[in-house]
């Protein structure tokens, strides 16, 4: 958590630069088939974005066979900032020199990352990154390591898309000064650790040799479908360093000297043709009111807040904001947020009864309200049964009202715990609707498996462990279904 002083410091900045004054800027919001993107800055810049995206999104599904008629289950949302202070203020632990990141929790799904600046040809690289982890999760779920998965998404944010033509392949100026300069990580290291189980100052030559790897066996045919047996061994339970010496006949000496003379090679991009002129992505521009000026990524940053934390000064400067706009329904929806997670419980309440009493279906408020009484039951642990039943009530109408949120769909669950035959089949059914729409937050891959396991469904329990265990960036989650697989494994 941040201390007091940086919260404090970073209120002040806020109140006095950090938000645009309806003059000078407006939230815009365009919507495309697989996108929901949105953008402070013009309306061409922000179109020109999500046209490179639905692109980007067609040649991965062209990639990896992933046929393009399938829809997304749910529509990714991002937001583009202007620097460094606006990123910060949704994300304000990532650091500097962060040009974006990707989160995936029980409260949202999304991506920040600032905008793109003139003549740069890498300034999107960070959200074709992110894109391609959740592109990965979604659409080709399986057993990866970890280098894999970081070298599939590096290889790919390097894009350049054109009209008659699109490359894939070339390399980020940071990663060829990594790979000729820099201390090189054994490989062993590589085939068997994550990124943050790396020291810091090796950090960058996992990526590095991660990319180099998988461009290595992306550019030929041959090293393509070894690529392939590779992974179907680990699939099959294999280490990934045996796993690796079966595919190709390399030990991971044999590699290292095959990488190390490869990477004085040319390291040719490779480019594709297009049959047709791209077309422009259809999307839909509106513009957001002034409220999302002061409160839009305020509101991102309390989703990646618990309803424990205390943090006075982001609460104060969201009441601070939302009196700005005391009769928009935004306002009151974010302000009501703040209440709920760092303030008063009944103070939220009252905001959402009130939206609820000008509007009994509006989906969002009764999402909000239920999800809060979950964590009130959680939290207080008084009166439990009393809290769920009324969560579980709103939940339900939500739903009826919007049966495509994930949140909506696990919350519920999490309002059934109590009951003696949970999970059910009910339960199960809508577990699995859930992890359908976010397959890329681990506590709901965590909540599924499970209850399958609760059936003694092994397999099905397991095939939704795996690429979390072998999740680079799992963390605790990664952790979790380590120690689930190994009771699948002591159970069956």
């Amino acid at each position: 958590m941040l201390s007091r002083v940086v919260l404090t410091a970073l209120a002040a900045a806020l109140m006095v630069i950090g938000f645009a004054t309806p003059a000078e800027a407006r939230w815009l919001r365009a919507e495309s088939r697989k996108f929901i993107v949105f953008s402070n800055g013009d309306d061409m810049t922000l179109r020109a974005f999500v046209n490179n995206l639905e692109d980007f999104d067609t040649i991965l599904r062209d990639q990896t066979q992933v046929p393009q008629d399938r829809e997304p289950s749910r529509k990714l949302e991002i937001y583009l900032v202007r620097d460094e202070d606006e990123l910060m203020v949704v994300g304000p632990d990532v650091g500097g020199n962060v040009q974006g990141f990707y989160s995936a929790s029980l409260n949202d799904v999304f991506a920040i990352a600032i905008r793109s600046k003139a003549n740069d040809d890498w300034n999107d690289d960070v959200v074709y990154h992110e894109y391609s982890h959740h592109f990965m999760l979604h659409y080709l779920p399986g057993r990866y390591p970890g280098w894999l998965t970081e070298g599939f998404a590096e290889y790919f944010a390097t894009i350049s898309m054109k009209d008659n033509l699109f490359e894939t392949g070339r390399i980020h100026p940071g990663r060829a000064y990594a790979l000729l300069n820099e201390k090189w990580l054994p490989m062993e290291e590589l085939f068997t650790l994550r990124p943050t189980e790396i020291p810091g100052k090796l950090r960058g030559a996992y990526y590095a040799q991660a990319w180099l790897l998988t461009h290595y066996m992306m550019a030929d045919p041959a090293r393509r479908q070894q690529l392939s047996t590779y992974v179907n061994g680990m699939v099959a339970g294999k280490p990934s360093v045996e796993s690796w010496a079966q595919a190709t006949g390399d030990d991971m000496a044999a590699l290292t000297l095959k990488l190390q003379a490869y990477k004085k090679s040319n390291l040719i991009s490779t480019r594709w043709t297009r049959k047709a002129r791209r077309p422009n992505a259809a999307m839909v521009v509106t513009t957001l009111p002034p409220s999302a000026d002061d409160l839009l990524l305020l509101g991102q940053r309390l989703k990646g807040l618990d309803s424990n934390e205390d943090d006075t000064a982001l609460l104060a400067l969201v009441r601070v904001q939302a009196a700005k706009h005391p009769a928009d329904r935004f306002a009151k929806l974010q302000l009501a947020r703040a209440e709920f997670t760092l303030g008063e419980f009944d103070s939220g309440e009252a905001l959402i009864k009130a939206l609820l009493d000008r509007n009994p279906e509006d989906a969002a408020a009764l999402q909000m309200l239920g999800i809060a009484l979950v964590n009130r039951a959680r939290d207080e642990g008084d009166n439990e049964e009393k809290l769920l039943a009324a969560a579980s009530k709103y939940l339900a109408r939500a739903y009826q009202l919007d049966n495509d949120d994930y949140r909506t769909l696990i919350y519920f669950t999490l309002t059934q715990q109590i009951q003696r035959d949970y999970p059910n089949a009910n339960t199960l059914e809508i577990l699995t609707e859930a992890f359908v729409r976010a397959p890329q937050v681990a506590e709901v891959r965590l909540l599924l498996a499970r209850g399958l396991m609760r059936k003694k469904r092994w397999e099905d329990a397991t095939f939704l462990l795996n690429p979390l265990a072998n999740d680079p960036h799992g963390g605790g989650g990664a952790e979790t279904a380590k120690g689930l697989l190994r009771q699948i494994a002591a159970a069956r």
